[in-house]
């Protein structure tokens, strides 16, 4: 029991880690309205649960997609916060000028958009 305890930490950190790397410098990027496609809560194998947010843009007449994940301890947490990004809804995204397919989500630019907790999500 101790090592998978020791897992889920280990995971958490290394993924939140990742994710640090990923938004480094991406506060000055501009900001884009996308559309949620999806959002789910991935069964895992080990290691810690994970919210997965699945999303679309439109720059200059092309769609682009990008995938959000973001890493919980809790399963119910993760569950909890992809409940909160349904299909259809608005999402704002970070695209890196002169790179439009590159995007990253900030949780603090989704406060604007009073993201609501209704709806269903697969997978949870």
């Amino acid at each position: 029991m101790g090592g998978w305890f020791i897992d889920v930490f280990v995971a958490y950190f290394f993924k939140t880690a990742v994710r640090w790397l990923h938004l480094s410098g991406s506060a000055v990027w501009p900001m884009v309205n996308a559309k949620v496609t999806a959002s789910s809560c991935p069964p895992k194998v080990f290691g810690c649960s994970s919210a997965e947010i699945a999303y679309s843009y439109v720059l200059r007449g092309h769609v682009y997609t990008g995938l959000y994940e973001k890493a919980f301890i809790s399963p119910s947490s993760a569950q909890e916060y992809a409940r909160r990004f349904t299909s259809g809804k608005s999402l704002i995204v970070r695209v890196k000028p002169n790179m439009q397919e590159t995007s990253v989500v900030r949780d603090e630019d989704q406060h604007e958009l009073n993201v609501e907790s209704s709806g269903t999500v697969t997978q949870c």
